[in-house]
């Protein structure tokens, strides 16, 4: 965990105080993480990671280190659950006899439903 300069909203202490938090993961640090997981994380992940494999979340929000480092963390936290996430594909399904029936009646040009 690395600290560097905040600009922005900080005021008289902006070039003083060390308040931005840049995290550093390696994937490989993170524990009972399968292989397929680790190749999941870096596909959704990839503009966070850098070339040595590792995550950089920042977080600069806030005005002093605490609350940045619990952003950072909170940050990195969900990024990793969401992104081990498995989405399930979206069952197709069939129109429904109503709109089957709308779909003969009416053009598209005189549908009510259409708004724009």
């Amino acid at each position: 965990m690395n600290f560097a300069w905040n600009r922005g909203k900080s005021g008289n202490n902006v070039n003083k105080v060390h308040t931005k938090v840049h995290l550093v993961l390696p994937i490989t640090k993170i524990e009972g993480l399968t292989d397929e997981e680790c190749v999941r994380l870096r596909d959704k992940l990839c503009a966070i990671i850098n070339s040595n494999d590792c995550i950089y979340p920042d977080a600069d929000e806030e005005l002093t280190q605490k609350l940045n480092r619990k952003n950072a963390l909170s940050r990195l936290e969900n990024r990793i659950e969401n992104a081990l996430k498995i989405t399930k594909k979206r069952k197709k399904t069939k129109p429904t006899q109503v709109s089957k029936e709308l779909c003969d009646k009416i053009t598209l040009s005189e549908c009510p439903l259409r708004r724009f």
